[in-house]
C-alpha cells in the first residue's frame, strides 16, 4: 500500500511538471495508471508458480493510491 502511495505521488509530480492539466485530471491519470499497474502486477503473479494473483491485493494497492488522492486533495484545499 505504501509503495503505491509513493508511486502515485511521484507520477503526480512528474505529470504536474510535464503537462498543463487540471488538478482533477492529474489525480485521475496518476490513480488510473497505478490501478492498472496493480492489475497487471497481479496478472503477472498469476503466472508465477510460487505466487498467486489475488483481487484483494489489487484492492490493497488501490487503497494506497486512493489515500494519496485524499491527502493531495486535502493539501490543495488547505
Amino acid at each position: 500500500m505504501t509503495e503505491y502511495f509513493i508511486l502515485a505521488f511521484l507520477s503526480y509530480r512528474a505529470l504536474k511538471g510535464t503537462f498543463v492539466l487540471s488538478f482533477f485530471l492529474l489525480l485521475t491519470v496518476a490513480a488510473g495508471f497505478f490501478f492498472l499497474y496493480a492489475v497487471f502486477d497481479e496478472v503477472h503473479q498469476f503466472f508465477i508458480v510460487s505466487r498467486s494473483g489475488k483481487i484483494t491485493d489489487i484492492l490493497i494497492d488501490s487503497i494506497g493510491v486512493i489515500a494519496f488522492c485524499v491527502v493531495q486533495k486535502y493539501i490543495k484545499n488547505k
